[in-house]
Order: C-alpha cells, then structure tokens, then sequence
C-alpha cells in the first residue's frame, strides 16, 4: 500500500496498491468479481485505502512512476520479503517474551492469524472496518448501506454482527 500525502496539510490524498498476485488470486479474494479482480492487477486505488477527489489523477501519476522497470522491480522485492518475512515470523517461537498464560494464549492466537496467512494468503478475506453510512470502500463516493452493503451481506459482513 502506497500513500499520496499532501505536503502542506500532511493528510493522505490518495492510497496505491499494486496487485502482484495472478488475477485467479484477486478473483477468489473478491468472492467471484471477476471484473474488479481486473481492476486490482497492477496499479489500483487500495479498496479499504483513504481516497480523495484527487485519487484518479494520482493513480495516473504513480502508473506514470512505475513505468520505470527498475522502480517496479524494487517494488515487487519488497513485497515478496515481506511476505517472507511473515512466512518466518510464522514459523518462529513468538512466546519467548512471557511466562504467563494469558500471554501464552495472545502469542496463540498471534501465531494461528499469522501462520493462516503466511500459509495460504489465498484465502484471506475482504472486511471493510466501516459503518453503513461510511463512503464506501469501491469508491463509488456512495454510502456503504446504499453501494456494496447488499453485496457484502453474506460474507461475514462484520457490520451485522
């Protein structure tokens, strides 16, 4: 994930991703839409990411940036390492730090959410943190409730719990 932040209000104008994946990764993680999978391969406006009336012409600028293969292939290192790196993390004794049971079970849990991860980041599910009259998340500029809420519905949508 990539940020635009503006140099005098310091606030994020707009957020990057670049999709690395195959497009049957994206496919599978969006539940079967295989037309905003496309949307995700290569630059993309991040679908949980801040976003501003600016994003689009900033996305031009970052496609722009990343034409340089040299950039993009440093981009592409650093995310296989950190995909790595939680592989290792996974794999590594995180309970060192404390005796206590109540630590032992939060390193648990830690270990599972990581190792679930770094196993099979196939299976990783989309859960929008926002509220039904949040701007939602496909940056239609609609409301969450009023764009994709019905579409979310049955998906663990955490909004209904």
């Amino acid at each position: 994930m990539i940020n635009a932040i503006s140099k005098s209000s310091r606030k994020i104008l707009g957020t990057f991703t670049y999709g690395w994946e195959e497009l049957g990764y994206y496919t599978k993680w969006l539940h079967g839409d295989k037309e905003l999978a496309k949307k995700l391969k290569g630059p993309a406006l991040e679908l949980g990411g801040i976003q501003s009336e600016y994003s689009e012409i900033l996305l031009e600028k970052f496609k722009e940036l990343i034409e340089d293969e040299n950039y993009r292939e440093r981009l592409k290192e650093h995310y296989h390492l950190f995909k790595k790196r939680l592989r290792e993390i996974r794999d590594e004794d995180l309970c060192l730090c404390g005796s206590s049971k109540q630590w032992q079970d939060c390193c648990a849990k830690l270990h599972d959410k990581l190792g679930a991860f770094a196993e099979d980041e196939h299976d990783i599910p989309i859960k929008p943190n926002l509220g039904r009259n949040d701007p939602c998340h496909c940056g239609s500029g609609k409301k969450y409730k009023k764009c994709c809420c019905s579409r979310d519905e049955g998906l663990n949508n955490p909004l209904e719990k």
